[in-house]
């Protein structure tokens, strides 16, 4: 039994004593084959040494595991410390460097580990982020070069309008300084700011705006004719950061192009006055012929000779009328009144005004239409006056020619569409006299004419003009002595395009 008393654990030993015969002999009382027990026998035994035995020997084992467990993690501190600790210090170090664009620092870890694979891919990393640093900075200070030694105004401003570049060019054209003018508001350079808020709108829908005329005033208050190109600047995921402008001074051109149009039309009046009166002074010779007959007439007393020169003058009056009418026509502003056109029944109406101007004359008119749907978007007005003109100069042709050999005078209308089916063919063909290249070259310049006092000279240059307003062509072919194919060609544009689309649903109705 072990107790524990005040001077530590005690253990208490009891022994029973057997008593009997010969009870002397050795380890009798410890014989259980007796039955007498005369008492007992207590021990007790102190454990108090071995207690302290005990604890001062967990003591000193328990500090030695401490101390070797601190020795373990000092160690591994260290081994970590020192394989992977200071490394990643190493590699932080050197992030940061990169961060503040020092791209000069290298690892060159050779252990082998993943420690060492990663240096290996920063090091790599870091050298392309230097190519690609080196690569932008040259291309950066490319585009800045060509910037700012461009002649042109090159203009950038922040989302808010205010300018945050001004290149040299833009310096010497407006006469402001770097300084002076960014940060500030781009409705300075505007001589008109509502000419800017019709840039702005334009730029608000596409983003782009090309080759706009406005006006920017100098800082001396001059106003400069310029060119302007917008572009609107966004980040990748569309926001706006600015607007990019360039515009070009086109100031002299503006001036030189009003100088070279001032002449020109000094120059047509000029050659128009000067066709005018060789016009007018034919009209004015047949006119004067007239009088004097109508005037010999009176004295004489022939009313026949009274009566053809009367008719001269009646007719010098129709001609000089008929120029002034063809003159006003001319050089009004007009424009074709666009309007589905049957090109039969415009044809027919040609067809039979020329019948009725060669009744008598023995010359055949014919028309010759080979269109599927003859239809075009035209001013009918504009087209039949036009046909009208080439056909009667086509009859005049052939009636100053002298037909042999079984040839009859004739002239063709005729009407087809291209092979491409996208415009119509208008021709005019006669075989009248024909006329030579030295004409053609001014045949369809007002006043030019080959009929003395008969023309005006305005008829083709009236077609002409009625054409071109047709986005359309008019050539001619002649011969002298052969004839001569007066051809015009007018796009259908969407007349094509609802004939396709009619031969599509017939198509799907089958």
């Amino acid at each position: 039994m072990t107790e524990a008393g005040e001077s530590g654990r005690i253990v208490s030993v009891v022994t029973p004593i057997y008593g009997g015969q010969g009870c002397d002999a050795s380890g009798c009382h410890a014989d259980t084959g007796f039955s007498f027990i005369p008492g007992f026998l207590e021990a007790d035994y102190s454990l108090r040494r071995v207690d302290d035995l005990i604890i001062s020997r967990f003591f000193y084992t328990a500090l030695a595991l401490l101390v070797s467990l601190v020795l373990c993690v000092a160690a591994t501190w260290w081994i970590v410390d020192r394989l992977v600790g200071r490394r990643i210090k190493t590699l932080r170090e050197g992030a940061e460097r990169v961060a503040r664009k020092d791209f000069s620092f290298r690892f060159h870890d050779a252990t082998g580990d993943g420690i060492a694979e990663l240096s290996g891919t920063f090091d790599t990393m870091v050298s392309e982020l230097s190519a690609t640093l080196t690569e932008l900075t040259e291309t950066k200070e490319y585009l800045e070069g060509i910037v700012e030694s461009s002649a042109d105004v090159i203009i950038t401003v922040d989302p808010s309008g205010l300018i945050n570049t001004f290149n040299t060019g833009a310096e010497a054209v407006l006469g402001y300084e770097r300084e002076e003018v960014v940060g500030k508001r781009i409705e300075i350079l505007f001589a008109d700011p509502t000419e800017r808020d019709v840039a702005i709108e334009r730029l608000s829908r596409t983003d782009h705006v090309v080759n706009y005329e406005t006006h920017f005033l100098t800082k001396s208050g001059d106003v400069r004719d310029v060119i302007l190109t917008l572009s609107r600047l966004r980040t990748p995921d569309g926001v706006p950061v600015g607007t990019f402008g360039i515009s070009k001074d086109v100031t002299e051109e503006k001036r030189l192009q009003r100088e070279v149009i001032s002449k020109a039309r000094l120059a047509a009046v000029g050659e128009a006055v000067t066709g005018m009166h060789h016009t007018l002074k034919n009209m004015l010779g047949a006119l004067r012929g007239g009088s004097y007959m109508v005037n010999l007439g009176l004295e004489e007393d022939d009313r026949d000779l009274l009566g053809e020169g009367w008719k001269m003058v009646q007719e010098g009056i129709g001609h000089v009328t008929g120029l002034s009418s063809e003159m006003l026509e001319y050089v009004r502003e007009w424009g074709p009144r666009l309007e589905e056109c049957d090109l039969g029944d415009l044809l027919a109406s040609v067809h039979r005004s020329g019948l009725n101007l060669a009744r008598g004359k023995g010359i055949e008119v014919r028309v010759v239409v080979g269109l599927d749907s003859p239809t075009i978007k035209c001013d009918p007005k504009l087209i039949r006056s036009a046909l009208m003109d080439l056909v009667v100069n086509a009859i005049e042709a052939c009636e100053w020619k002298d037909y042999r050999g079984g040839e009859a005078p004739e002239v063709v209308l005729s009407a087809c569409c291209s092979e491409d089916g996208q415009r119509v063919l208008l021709e005019v063909w006669d075989n009248g006299q024909g006329i030579t290249d030295e004409i053609i070259e001014n045949l369809f310049d007002p006043f030019f004419s080959t009929k003395r006092s008969t023309g005006t000279g305005m008829g083709l240059a009236l077609a002409s003009r009625v054409v071109r307003a047709h986005a359309g062509t008019i050539h001619v072919e002649s011969e002298p002595n052969r004839g001569s194919t007066f051809r015009i060609s007018i796009p259908v544009g969407t007349q094509q395009e609802r004939k396709e689309k009619q031969n599509a649903q017939e198509s799907s109705s089958y």
